[in-house]
């Protein structure tokens, strides 16, 4: 699975897993959500096995790092085994979940199309909504 591929399916599994669980704070460990990843799109995995993730677990611990230092995301601590502690959306983030863009063409903001699981989603789809996610928070941040 390509980069920007891995990337979109991380953002929306740790938007999803933020929104539902928000305003709670959650631990987010990229070896199992990689592994998730890798049944969603069985036939795109670079490794021989799921128990050789290494490439896409990094690619998801990267993904979450920037969804934190871009300011979607808050968290209190990392570990050293690819795991974020006490992550919580951030006022933009919450404010982008909360957003209905015309975009995506639903009436359903979207954390609520992500909430209800990324499994029910095309990777079009998945595609589409985190486009429009980073387009939001980007105008957030310009102004």
């Amino acid at each position: 699975m390509d980069n920007i591929k891995l990337f979109n399916a991380t953002v929306a599994l740790v938007f999803e897993r933020c929104f539902n669980a928000f305003p709670n704070r959650i631990n987010l460990d990229s070896v199992p959500l990689a592994v998730e990843i890798a049944e969603l799109y069985p036939d795109e995995i670079l490794t021989e096995t799921k128990n050789d993730l290494d490439h896409e677990a990094m690619v998801v611990f990267d993904s979450i790092r920037w969804l934190i230092d871009a300011g979607y995301l808050w968290s209190r601590a990392t570990t050293t085994n690819l795991s974020l502690l006490d992550v919580v959306l951030s006022p933009k983030g919450f404010e982008v979940l909360n957003s209905v863009p015309d975009a995506l063409n639903s009436k359903e903001s979207i954390g609520k199309l992500l909430s209800k699981g990324i499994k029910k989603l095309s990777s079009e789809t998945i595609n589409q909504i985190i486009s429009a996610a980073i387009t939001i928070g980007l105008s957030k941040s310009i102004g």
